[in-house]
């Protein structure tokens, strides 16, 4: 759950992440706006592939006196302030923080007359639907904007739906790990070989040298079994919070989806999970805000990718909050219809934490063309929003380490990078580590270490 594979979102959408706190011009004239066309996105896609188009705003009165920067380093740590530990709601953000008004209204208005369909808009993006060509006809016109239009858009930008496809330059290393097969034909004949338990429940099985740590084995390691009142979950679980977990695809029906027939079963799966290791039930919505995926035979392999991701993801998720209610907002793309789907969760206030297992692509990648780090302002506007409504996310900081190692597909030395979203100062960067545990007769210890830089996969 710490890292994601490359290739999971868009090259384009990989970003360096500069801060754009210290500006001293208007925030509205940082950098000028970039364009990617649905052809730029996926080559030699047909004009009349169904496609979102997003369109980034600069926030307004960010860096001003008071503004929001003055809000979230001042005003919420500040015990004179009236916002000390308390936070905005998204319509007070939206109010003080949008950008003005005719700029939505022209943007929207060119998109309709470009027949799009407006899907949302929110503080700093506008997200419409339409074919390729109509996504394309309406950035070529945003281009020829007005001057008072052009300062408050940062880039726009195509995603093609049920066409995406991993850039062939972007390398896939093997995983640091080693996968170990088990014979899950009889789920029970595995729980009951080479088991640790204490008082008779299951805590890990050692298999090949290897620990897989069971969901209460990991409630048990965590030391959260006090929380929890023991096994009896009567305790602090979480309860009364909502977890939002934001991935692509969600948990697909295998057999359907090769037959390229989208059903996504990640709350039978979560229940069948709970099921098998005695874990409470919890309730488990799912939400589409920027659409139903549609599987290709471009994106089936990538569709069942994340299904393995996003079922790990609530099932742990609930293993390690078992009170709290889960969200799975699923994104019909890889692509920055992730981050428009994030700002749907902060917008609407649907969960008190955020959970993003995917990204830790390296930032520096960014300046093989076409540069997007433009994007990046985009979606710090989103973990800014996120931050002023006190609402908690956490990403995972990848697979790669301290290195990126794209660089190495292109003849090029590997160099130190960071990975994104990570690495953005509104949000929580949560590296991968591996336990070992300890459990005898006499004594329990935990000895967890971070991942190691591995120079033979590559990966950290």
């Amino acid at each position: 759950m710490a890292g994601t594979k490359p290739g999971k979102i868009l090259p384009i959408i990989i970003t360096v992440a500069l801060l754009i706190l210290t500006a001293s011009t208007t925030y509205a004239q940082q950098a000028q706006s970039q364009y990617f066309t649905c052809t730029e996105v996926v080559p030699g896609v047909s004009g009349s592939v169904p496609s979102h188009v997003i369109v980034w705003f600069w926030l307004s009165n960010v860096t001003t006196t008071n503004g929001l920067n003055y809000l979230l380093y001042q005003m919420y740590y500040n015990p004179s302030s009236p916002y000390f530990h308390q936070f905005v709601t998204p319509r007070e953000f939206t109010k003080w923080y949008s950008p003005p008004s005719y700029v939505f209204n022209y943007i929207t208005k060119l998109a309709k007359q470009s027949g799009l369909v407006v899907n949302y808009t929110f503080p700093m993006l506008m997200e419409a639907t339409g074919t390729a060509s109509e996504v394309d006809s309406f950035l070529t016109a945003l281009q020829s904007a007005p001057i008072n239009i052009q300062q408050w858009i940062i880039a726009g930008e195509c995603i093609p739906i049920g066409y995406f496809t991993a850039s062939s330059v972007i390398p896939s290393y093997k995983p640091q790990y080693v996968a170990i097969p088990l014979n899950t034909t009889n789920v029970n004949s595995v729980l009951t070989t080479n088991v640790t338990a204490i008082n008779g429940v299951p805590m890990q099985i050692r298999y090949h040298q290897a620990e897989i740590w069971l969901p209460k084995g990991l409630e048990f390691i965590y030391d959260e079994l006090p929380l929890f009142n023991g096994y009896s979950y009567s305790g602090y679980t979480g309860k009364g919070l909502t977890i939002a977990i934001v991935d692509a695809f969600g948990d697909v029906n295998f057999t359907l989806a090769n037959r390229l027939v989208y059903q996504n079963v990640a709350c039978n799966d979560l229940a069948t999970f709970n099921s098998l290791f005695s874990l409470p039930p919890t309730s488990c919505q799912v939400s589409y805000p920027t659409g139903t995926p549609v599987l290709t035979s471009a994106d089936l392999s990538t569709a069942e990718g994340w299904s393995y991701e996003t079922a790990l993801d609530i099932e742990y998720a609930h293993t390690m909050a078992p009170g709290a209610k889960i969200l799975l907002v699923v994104s019909p793309t890889a692509g920055d219809d992730l981050f428009t789907d994030v700002e749907y969760v902060v917008a609407n206030n649907l969960a008190n934490f955020i959970s993003l297992s995917w990204g830790g692509e390296p930032e520096d990648i960014l300046y093989y063309p076409p540069p997007s780090y433009n994007l990046l302002y985009g979606y710090d506007e989103i973990f800014m929003q996120a931050a002023a409504e006190g609402i908690g996310v956490f990403a995972a900081s990848g697979d790669s380490g301290a290195f990126d190692t794209a660089w190495l597909s292109f003849n090029m030395a590997m160099e130190p990078s960071v990975g994104y979203p990570a690495s953005d100062p509104w949000l929580t960067g949560v590296g991968g580590t591996a336990l070992k545990g300890v459990i005898n007769y006499t004594m329990t210890s935990r000895v967890e270490y971070a991942w190691n830089w591995n120079s033979h996969y590559m990966w950290g």
